[in-house]
């Protein structure tokens, strides 16, 4: 969705949108066919509006995101999605000479050029944030016997189970207090 900053009213423009999967093909993980995709519509709604020269866009995005669980391989359908609220300011971003802290209030500052802003790439990129690095089927998940591939949430095994690393033997000696 593009904006031109000069046609927003002073109450701001509320947007509401629906978009087909493929929306999200420019997100690595969703650009070749593969086990994790988006499995519903993706919808979109927000406001932006003017403060001075910047634009303040407020947004939400949600969809579900098909994938598998990183411990057992199940099928794992996952709510995707979020909030945000950012500052997007005319011009281009400053190069400081060294290596600086921001604030997180800063962290929330992004910048804009020309008169007419493209919105879909803050709702992609707040997609993409959202992505879990590692998915449970559940918080509790025991995974799969490293010796003969059970899956131990539904069945256990009579594999003996490994002490682990010899070398770390003396770690589990370790008390540690509350």
């Amino acid at each position: 969705m593009k904006v031109v900053v000069d046609k927003i009213p002073p109450e701001g423009i509320a947007f509401s949108e629906e978009h087909p999967p493929e929306w999200l093909t420019n997100i690595p993980e969703f650009s070749q066919p593969g086990d994790t995709y988006i499995q519903d519509r993706i919808l979109l709604s927000g406001q932006v509006s003017r403060e001075g020269q910047n634009l303040r866009l407020r947004g939400e995005v949600a969809t579900r995101l098909h994938t598998f669980c990183t411990r057992c391989g199940d099928e794992v359908e996952w709510p995707l999605g979020g909030s945000f609220d950012l500052v997007l300011m005319p011009g281009k971003p400053r190069r400081p000479e060294e290596e600086v802290g921001l604030t997180p209030e800063e962290m929330d500052h992004l910048y804009f050029e020309g008169p007419e802003v493209e919105l879909d790439q803050y709702f992609r990129e707040e997609v993409a944030l959202g992505i879990p690095i590692q998915t449970l089927c559940r918080e509790d998940c025991r995974g799969l016997c490293p010796q003969c591939g059970v899956n131990w949430n539904r069945e256990s095994c009579a594999c003996a189970q490994s002490e682990g690393d010899p070398r770390l033997g003396i770690l589990r000696k370790l008390k540690i207090k509350s």
